[in-house]
């Protein structure tokens, strides 16, 4: 009876963590395609510059933060046809936008994020994407590379996406490949904790009310005039 016991905990247990770690990533996932109606530039965003010594270059990371997920788009401004002026805590961009008027742009300088190192090599104008998701805590990452509006291609690491190219849009449904340990594993147990109360507790409280109106804990038959410790006459378990 007792390894029955300790094998019935034991699954549930495993049962818990399984759908935990499900819904840490459905969850990472679902955020994921959310973000693609979420650019990461706007009102919401905001911009500064890293120096990437290697390349000598200046890259332009714009970052929007909303629940649940962390997008950083970069760009170096060597490509984009402008003027680049750098003082030693700003750099700013003249140019010709797109739509013909001249624009300047003032960014603060800011020491890299904490990004794959493929997020800073750039061909070009060539941007890159990394997002990470999961609530509570970012516990999934991917990124892609920009050519053109509508052109994403791997980026050759762990962190590439998986694209799913809805018909008459130029964006990218991607889900995540790249886990983040620390956050996966806190989000697993956090909503392994949720399952294990939605598994155990409804039957903990079930053989709580058997007990005290003197039925059998298991299947629910009545016991009154048994005294302690006699089996349950229907399923053979022990009356409390």
């Amino acid at each position: 009876m007792m390894f029955g016991l300790l094998k019935h905990r034991f699954q549930t247990q495993a049962a818990s963590l399984v759908f935990g770690a499900g819904t840490t990533y459905l969850l990472a996932a679902g955020f994921h395609t959310w973000n693609r109606y979420h650019e990461p530039w706007g009102d919401n965003a905001h911009e500064f510059v890293v120096i990437d010594a290697k390349q000598n270059r200046h890259i332009v990371v714009s970052v929007s933060e909303i629940s649940g997920i962390t997008s950083h788009w970069t760009y170096p401004l060597e490509g984009m046809n402008c003027t680049v002026t750098a003082t030693s805590n700003t750099v700013t961009a003249n140019g010709i936008g797109s739509w013909g008027d001249p624009y300047e742009y003032t960014y603060p300088i800011r020491t890299k994020p904490a990004l794959p190192a493929w997020a800073f090599q750039h061909d070009t104008s060539e941007s890159k994407y990394v997002v990470t998701s999961g609530w509570p805590l970012r516990c999934a990452q991917s990124g892609y590379s920009v050519l053109s509006f509508g052109c994403f291609i791997s980026n050759g690491s762990t962190f590439a996406e998986t694209t799913l190219h809805l018909p008459g849009d130029r964006y990218a449904v991607f889900l995540p490949l790249g886990v983040l340990p620390l956050g996966f594993a806190a989000d697993t147990a956090f909503y392994a904790g949720m399952w294990w109360c939605i598994l155990v507790v409804p039957g903990r409280i079930r053989q709580h009310r058997r007990r005290r109106h003197g039925l059998c804990c298991r299947c629910g038959y009545s016991l009154h005039g048994l005294t302690p410790n006699t089996p349950c006459p229907e399923c053979g378990a022990f009356a409390g």
